[in-house]
């Protein structure tokens, strides 16, 4: 047997190992791809519920300076119907102190 028959036969050799092997490296690296893109979806799910968690966070937080602003609101127009009843307090007081200044100057005609 001279070298170039033993390197066919162990050419051969290599090349049916090869065809054995490589279906099943094949197969492992598909199976391998298949469990990482199962793990990538699983995780870009969490992501995706994490991100609306942040968004309805967001959103409930957005609306605190909203709330502020309509109580502010209120508390202004209260103020304003304050202001004004003690507008009207201050005209009836004034008011009531003419009459008493009239009413004393009007008994001093009937002193006996």
């Amino acid at each position: 047997m001279n070298w170039k028959s033993r390197n066919s036969r162990f050419v051969g050799i290599q090349f049916k190992t090869l065809m054995t092997v490589l279906p099943i490296i094949i197969l492992t690296g598909v199976n391998d791809f298949t469990a990482l893109a199962r793990q990538a979806a699983v995780a870009v799910r969490e992501i995706g519920l994490q991100l609306n968690g942040m968004v309805t966070a967001i959103k409930e937080v957005a609306q605190i300076p909203q709330e502020i602003a309509g109580s502010m609101e209120s508390i202004v127009a209260m103020t304003e119907e304050q202001d004004a009843s003690m507008g009207d307090i201050r005209h009836a007081a004034t008011m009531l102190a003419k009459m008493a200044e009239d009413l004393e100057s009007n008994i001093k005609f009937f002193k006996l």
